[in-house]
């Protein structure tokens, strides 16, 4: 499920020395300022829901 924006946010967390759940937090943090935490967690539980299904 690797695209190119998996692999700018694994460089840069790398660059800064942040672990997946560092950069989980600063994304959800991010989502929650600029008022797109919801669509994440929409998608997020449509995403959760096919797994599911699977």
């Amino acid at each position: 499920m690797r695209n190119e924006t998996h692999e700018q946010f694994e460089a840069i967390a790398a660059k800064a020395g942040w672990d997946s759940f560092t950069l989980l937090v600063l994304i959800a943090r991010w989502a929650e300022d600029n008022g797109q935490f919801r669509p994440l967690l929409d998608y997020l539980e449509v995403l959760a829901d096919e797994e599911d299904d699977g």
